[in-house]
């Protein structure tokens, strides 16, 4: 049924007895303990009258006004009685219901917004009886009782919801609860107007359902900590494994299970992200003055103690920043010594290398210097052996040059029956004839005419080995071929068209194939095939 709702008469003594005759009407909600009603004669002996009317008057929760003119008329109802109801009224603490008892002129009155009894605001002095308007009054004021009781307990409702979640989150947070918190709940209880018998359910009910639960989630909290300490702070695949079997044993969802792994790995991240804060720092540090100054020493003390660290963590950090950078000392070292070592190795390279060429150089100078005095020997004949071509080329007698340099190659080779040298004859052909008959024709047409010189032109054209359009180039930039002639062979020239005046050539023609090979106007593909190209090719020109 729930509290009884507080009733106050504000009347005059004038109109006793009607208001002894209405709360006769309301018995039945007096025995029903739907209402307690008070008026002034409940007042005590001794007490002081007026603190008396007003302190009921404050805590009343319905105000009964019953109008007439006696009411009207007095000063205390009107000044004290009706304000202090209208005011409580508009704050929504009580509800005042004027009751007309006589007819009198009420219009303008403070209540006259009010909605009043008996109905039609008809004085109960004018129905045809007193208990018949009574009736009507005492229906309106149980319907308003009703109404108030409604709403006291859905405002009663609400509050015992809002206990019940408040009380939920801390159960949830930390159980048993501590001290502090339980009486932080107290206080909300007495703030909500709920008495201990209305918050006992709830907490049963909750501590019943949550306690046990949250012995569940201790349980997993304390194998994520086991884990995390066991790994450095880190779940790792396997003990991922083994706290998904905890967490199937103990019915925890994922969400459940997520929020205790965050919490409990929360503290491990931001002691790692403040190692590598305080590791950055230092190592900034450490890079601008090393050893650290006394007043970079002082901040970084302060830095960890800012950060929350202990001395063996900014100890281990020091010391793998120390190892580090020596570590990054002695690879600095080594890569000096090595580029030292390069270097040295470089020198002695280059050193050499000048060694070598001064050798070379002092080798060709030497070379030079026998070439200034002809050798004339032959590796088979012996010294002396080329002196006629020596004296036909320094006399320029250019033709007669050629047919010795012919006659005494095939001599050389045994071949002076023939008259001419066959590829295997050009490939033996001793070195030092080769070199000799070659440097001659060079030395005495100052570069003009030898075999070098043709060689030289040969590779210009792309050192042909068969008759094609390069050596057809090669013929008309030595001067065997006539460059304005048609392609083929039958543009090469005889040798009576060979030119053996020194200033009157530009061609490199000598010494010539024809004596040589034994080749005429029309053998000049014999000649490439034949292997002229064996003597070009020889490595030692």
């Amino acid at each position: 049924m729930g509290e009884a709702i507080t009733v106050f008469f504000s009347y005059s003594h004038k109109d006793e007895a009607l208001r002894d005759e209405l709360a006769n009407h309301l018995t039945i909600l007096r025995r029903t303990n739907d209402i307690t009603d008070w008026y002034d004669r409940d007042i005590t002996a001794g007490k002081e009258w007026r603190s008396a009317i007003l302190g009921q008057l404050t805590q009343a929760d319905i105000i009964l006004l019953l109008i007439s003119a006696d009411f009207l008329a007095s000063d205390f109802c009107w000044n004290v009685e009706l304000q202090q109801a209208i005011e409580r009224h508009r704050k929504g603490d009580a509800v005042v219901i004027p009751i007309i008892l006589r007819d009198v002129d009420w219009k303008g009155a403070p209540f006259g917004e009010l909605q009043s009894l008996p109905k039609n605001a008809q004085a109960v002095t004018t129905w045809p009886t007193t208990d018949a308007a009574f009736k009507d009054v005492a229906i309106g004021i149980r319907n308003a009782v009703q109404e108030l009781k409604q709403k006291r307990a859905q405002a009663k409702q609400k509050n015992l919801s809002q206990y019940e979640e408040t009380y939920r989150q801390a159960i949830e947070q930390c159980y048993p609860l501590p001290e502090t918190v339980q009486s932080q709940l107290d206080r909300l209880q007495n703030d909500l107007a709920l008495s201990s018998q209305d918050v006992a359910p709830i907490k049963a009910r909750l501590n019943s359902q949550i306690g046990e639960a949250h012995q569940r989630l201790e349980k997993y909290r304390q194998e994520v900590r086991h884990c995390l300490e066991s790994n450095g702070g880190k779940i790792t695949p396997i003990s991922r494994t083994i706290l998904d079997g905890f967490k199937g044993s103990y019915g925890l969802t994922d969400n459940e299970a997520a929020v205790i792994e965050q919490t409990e790995i929360a503290p491990y991240e931001t002691k790692r992200q403040n190692l590598a804060q305080y590791e950055s720092v230092l190592r900034a540090t450490l890079q601008q003055e090393n050893p650290l100054s006394q007043t970079a020493s002082d901040q970084m003390s302060r830095l960890q103690i800012a950060l929350a660290l202990s001395d063996s963590e900014v100890q281990t950090i020091a010391e793998a920043l120390e190892q580090e950078a020596k570590a990054q000392r002695l690879a600095r070292e080594k890569e000096d010594q090595q580029q030292r070592e390069e270097a040295e190795r470089k020198r002695q390279a280059e050193a050499k290398a000048q060694r070598q060429w001064e050798e070379a150089e002092r080798q060709r100078q030497e070379k030079r210097a026998r070439q200034k005095q002809d050798d004339l020997s032959s590796e088979r004949f012996g010294a002396s052996y080329y002196a006629k071509l020596r004296d036909l080329l320094a006399a320029q007698n250019w033709k007669a040059a050629d047919k010795e340099t012919a006659d005494r190659m095939c001599e050389v080779m045994g071949r002076q029956k023939e008259g001419y040298l066959q590829v295997k004859d050009i490939q033996a052909f001793p070195c030092l004839d080769l070199l000799n008959i070659d440097r001659l024709w060079v030395k005495y047409s100052h570069g003009k005419f030898g075999f070098s010189v043709q060689k030289k032109i040969w590779e210009s054209c792309g050192s042909p080995t068969k008759y094609n359009q390069n050596w057809e180039k090669f013929g008309d930039t030595v001067g065997w071929k006539d460059p304005k002639g048609w392609p083929g062979w039958n543009a090469w020239y005889l040798y009576s068209n060979y030119t053996f005046e020194y200033k009157n050539t530009q061609n490199e023609h000598l010494p010539s194939p024809i004596y040589l090979w034994n080749v005429w106007y029309y053998d000049y593909r014999l000649c490439v095939e034949w292997g002229l190209f064996s003597l070009l090719l020889r490595p030692d020109l």
